[in-house]
């Protein structure tokens, strides 16, 4: 299963995140979120700031312990992109979630 964010449109530059406090076990915590995209061809490469992807640009990347945020910005209007989280948790744990992006102009 995939969630999905609200879309975004292609001048807006917002946080986008995932909420992992309820599958993180009483104190536990992430120590490293790692963002991934699909590319143009539907392979799946790492996402780090500031990179750019078929038009979408990964701004800032950070966590709060609980909470994995991606900052994005431009995007290709009328495209839907898939994005990845793989967190690692202060208990030794690697857990990932999908979730799709669409711009749509404003």
């Amino acid at each position: 299963m995939s969630y999905k964010w609200p879309s975004k449109d292609s001048n807006e530059e917002l946080d986008y995140n995932i909420d992992w406090s309820r599958l993180l076990r009483t104190g536990e915590t992430i120590t490293a979120a790692v963002w991934y995209v699909n590319d143009e061809s539907g392979v799946k490469q790492a996402f780090t700031p500031p990179l750019t992807v078929n038009g979408l640009t990964a701004v800032d990347a950070s966590n709060s312990g609980t909470v994995a945020t991606i900052q994005l910005g431009n995007g290709t209007a009328n495209l839907t992109y898939k994005l990845y989280c793989s967190i690692n948790t202060s208990t030794g744990a690697t857990l990932e979630r999908s979730v799709t992006i669409s711009i749509k102009e404003r």
